[in-house]
């Protein structure tokens, strides 16, 4: 196994929850590797008085095992003696960990540190998933204790060695677009991308043409016309077990080009996964705003001067990959909110508006963006679907549930949160609205609003920062959410 010859520690951490200084960390581990072989390694339970019955499943560490063990906070020089200053802090979710940990009093947060599991989806883009279960039983990775530190660390350990091995194969092009971008991301990772020696490769690797798998079901179909309800009057069809009944469906709308015939599914990419590709040179996909990348943003978003983490991996995606849609590439972890926040078109970007010109007669699109098509805010072009319009709705049962989210009002804290990566105004707003909204939450799950929470004093100081904030320009992605 090949590993990147500069200093690094591979930690990972068990704990009886998600939340730091409100869950505890109960075990620790780590190994440290220098010049491409490992150093030492650490492991460490930690008292605790009550496992939670979850974590006991998950990790077999039961309250009984940490019977007479030390607390961590008397062993936080030791912890810290195992994470030497020069060494690169390597994990899988890793802020995670180092979140854990900065609640039990150390503080990793200004390390250099990279996420196996982000490195993992930029160089293995056919993976199903990038959680170190599903890599470790792929990839064939010692994993052993499973769900236990060291076990986690061992596993991670040779991951990233998978992962260099795959940096290795690249050419000079593609190496000189990763270095390019990373000389921008975090320390992390550009002591990673640094470490690398001269590209050697000839020929682009295989796994950087990596397209969607389509699996078609097996059998012989046979085209189901669609019928002709009543104007106005919906006709209900009960759906069998076969896989092919959607694939029948589209064939007999093909086979009635008197109409339009608009059929809307719950979610597009399993469907279009499991359809042949003869069937879908005939019909028009219309994607969602959402699942579409805007030219003039991704050019925009290649002109940042600084990246963060979860920006310089994506931005080595869109230059390695080129994709137009989201299922082109492997979006992954924290690069979905900067996809959202950033990158994708809105319902005024010309890629989204282009798929409505000369449509066909079989229209296929999901359950949200049907229902967009008949708000006020619908764009001109979504008015194809006028009266006389043949709807077809596959999966009806979920219909009311896609509709509370389509018409609700929403917003992704996340996703304005990427947004505001390299702007001070709308970061100073973001930061005061996250404050307000656990002032008001009291740590209650879900808390709904009441008319004196909108119009408390807090609430009045906020709406008037959120109106200075509106009284800037702003990139499509950004007003969308605003609005």
């Amino acid at each position: 196994m090949k590993l990147p010859p500069l200093p690094f520690v591979v930690l990972d951490t068990e704990t009886t929850g998600f939340v730091p200084k409100v869950h505890r960390v109960i075990e620790f581990a780590s190994t440290e590797v220098r010049d491409g072989k490992v150093k030492n390694e650490y492991e460490q339970l930690f008292h605790h008085a009550d496992v939670p019955p979850v974590v006991q499943v998950l990790t077999r560490i039961k309250t009984t095992d940490l019977v007479g063990k030390p607390a961590l906070a008397d062993h936080r020089e030791d912890i810290l003696k195992h994470l030497p200053d020069d060494a690169l802090i390597v994990g899988q979710n890793v802020n995670f960990d180092i979140g854990m940990l900065k609640g039990e009093g150390i503080d990793l947060s200004g390390r250099p540190c990279i996420d196996t599991s982000m490195l993992a989806s930029l160089v293995f883009p056919e993976l199903e998933s990038y959680s170190l279960g599903y890599l470790s039983t792929v990839l064939n990775l010692n994993h052993d204790p499973p769900h236990r530190a060291l076990g986690d660390v061992r596993a991670t350990m040779e991951l990233l060695g998978k992962c260099w091995e795959r940096l290795l194969e690249l050419p000079k092009d593609l190496r000189d677009l990763a270095d390019a971008i990373m000389d921008r991301a975090p320390k992390g990772y550009k002591m990673l991308f640094e470490a690398l020696p001269p590209p050697t490769a000839k020929k682009e690797p295989k796994w950087i043409h990596w397209k969607d798998s389509v699996t078609s079901p097996s059998g012989v179909s046979s085209p189901i016309s669609p019928g002709t309800p009543d104007l106005g009057k919906p006709a209900l069809l009960d759906e069998p077990l076969d896989p092919l009944h959607l694939q029948m469906i589209i064939e007999g709308a093909l086979a009635d080009s008197s109409r339009r015939h608009w059929i809307a599914v719950k979610s597009l990419r399993p469907v279009l996964r499991r359809m042949p590709e003869p069937l879908m040179k005939n019909i028009r996909v219309l994607y969602p705003p959402h699942s579409l990348v805007d030219v003039d943003a991704v050019l925009r978003f290649s002109q940042q001067k600084e990246y963060t983490a979860d920006e310089a991996t994506l931005a080595l995606k869109l230059a390695w990959y080129e994709p137009q849609r989201r299922d082109e590439f492997p979006l992954h972890g924290g690069e979905d909110a900067v996809w959202n926040g950033k990158l994708s078109c809105t319902a005024v970007s010309k890629a989204y508006l282009k798929q409505f010109e000369k449509l066909p007669s079989v229209v296929l699109l999901d359950h949200r963006e049907m229902l967009t098509f008949i708000m006020d805010s619908a764009p001109p072009e979504a008015k194809a679907l006028s009266a006389g319009a043949h709807v077809i709705i596959d999966d009806t049962s979920m219909l009311e549930d896609t509709a509370t989210k389509a018409f609700g009002w929403y917003c992704s804290l996340d996703d304005l949160r990427a947004a505001a990566e390299g702007n001070a105004m709308l970061t100073k707003f973001m930061d005061t609205l996250q404050l307000w909204i656990e002032k008001i939450r009291q740590f209650q799950d879900i808390r709904y609003l009441t008319q004196p929470d909108l119009t408390a004093p807090d609430a009045k100081g906020l709406t008037k920062l959120l109106d200075d904030v509106r009284n800037q320009e702003w990139p499509a992605q950004v007003l969308d959410r605003l609005d």
